[in-house]
């Protein structure tokens, strides 16, 4: 059970980190996060719970596609990162060995 936990902890840094880079770390952009996550190596299933947890955390916010239609109609995921995202994600970085509120340690992470 702790290797589960660990990795869905693991997963929902993955795709918060994935935004936190393409943004630089900044509340003013959003971008089609289901993409960015794809290319950390996110598969589909693991990103969807990720997301969902992020957002209901308030990690991240959705957003409209700059078109105006809906993330949810497109599932394309369009989100920007919340200054409580951009807190959750430097807080790995700043004790990369101990675990955070939200995430394992980036060190075990990385290994």
């Amino acid at each position: 059970m702790n290797n589960l936990m660990f990795d869905k902890r693991a997963e929902r840094f993955y795709v918060l980190y994935a935004l936190y880079k393409r943004v630089n770390g900044s509340t003013d952009f959003a971008i089609n996060l289901r993409d960015a996550a794809y290319s950390e190596g996110v598969g589909y299933h693991a990103y969807r719970t990720a997301y969902n947890y992020l957002v209901s955390e308030r990690l991240i916010e959705p957003r409209m596609k700059s078109d105006g239609t809906n993330e949810y109609e497109t599932y394309n995921y369009y989100a920007c990162i919340t200054t409580k995202g951009i807190n959750a994600a430097e807080e790995s970085f700043r004790e990369p060995e101990k675990d955070t509120q939200y995430f394992p340690a980036y060190r075990q992470m990385m290994r």
